[in-house]
């Protein structure tokens, strides 16, 4: 178990890839608080899976701009949230935060993961069937 720096408890799970039909969509990253150096190969989303409810805050530039994303919850009770980052370039930075629904409260901590590195190197991923 994992507390997050706002008190939110997170199961700790085995970063393993995500087959399709898995509850990942073809061609996703995943990104969770156990696996968070996932890499994002080009021309892949990113899907994030918490244990919570929450709302993703993240932006592709820097926070110039913004988006907010709801988690929706899965059968097996994870609640995701898939960014369509899937045009992003080669070393373009996905920053996101968390927003906790049940809590009330923001995450405080901003997250990083970078675009466009090779698909071998970026697991774990649905691409594996």
């Amino acid at each position: 178990m994992r507390i997050s720096e706002s008190g939110i408890r997170h199961r700790t799970r085995e970063a393993r890839p995500v087959k399709h039909g898995q509850g990942a969509p073809r061609g996703a990253a995943v990104w969770r608080f156990d696996n968070q150096g996932v890499r994002l190969p080009q021309g892949y989303n990113l899907r994030i899976e918490v244990e919570a409810p929450a709302l993703v805050h993240w932006s592709s530039d820097g926070w110039c701009t913004t988006h907010d994303t709801p988690t929706q919850e899965s059968q097996a009770g994870i609640h995701a949230a898939e960014l369509p980052v899937a045009t992003l370039s080669h070393g373009a930075k996905v920053v996101f935060t968390f927003y906790w629904n049940d809590a009330a409260r923001w995450e405080g901590s901003d997250f990083v993961v970078t675009a466009g590195v090779p698909e071998d190197l970026a697991l774990p991923t649905d691409r594996f069937q």
